[in-house]
């Protein structure tokens, strides 16, 4: 006998928003499991990593035209490890994971900055 099991609902975490702050430290940490990249993205695979800006797991970032940022980016240096190499960009999703996309998908993304390989050896 088979019984129905009811799937628990996973609420993903709550995704701040970072305002009124110029400076920002970049880092890679855990991607949170269920109720995190994953939920909080509309199921992008996170690889088990994430970005956190100012300790804070994949915030939205609010900037202003004519304002001066400043970001420490730390999120290793070698593009033939995937666990070892995660680009930083910025751009006008809000769900993230620009690499992840088809060229179709990438085409409505308007990306303003970060990180471009021009040579991978």
């Amino acid at each position: 006998m088979e019984v129905d099991e009811e799937e628990e609902e996973i609420f993903p975490f709550f995704r701040p928003v970072l305002a009124d702050e110029n400076e920002f430290r970049a880092v890679i940490g855990p991607a949170g499991g269920d109720r995190g990249f994953a939920s909080i993205s509309d199921g992008l695979t996170a690889w088990g990593i994430a970005w956190y800006l100012n300790d804070l797991l994949i915030p939205v970032v609010e900037m202003r035209r004519g304002q001066t940022y400043k970001f420490l980016v730390s999120g290793g240096n070698d593009p033939s490890s995937s666990s070892e190499f995660h680009p930083f960009y910025l751009t006008d999703s809000n769900s993230g994971g620009y690499n992840q996309l088809n060229g179709t998908q990438q085409a409505a993304v308007r990306v303003f900055g970060g990180v471009e390989i021009l040579n991978q050896t």
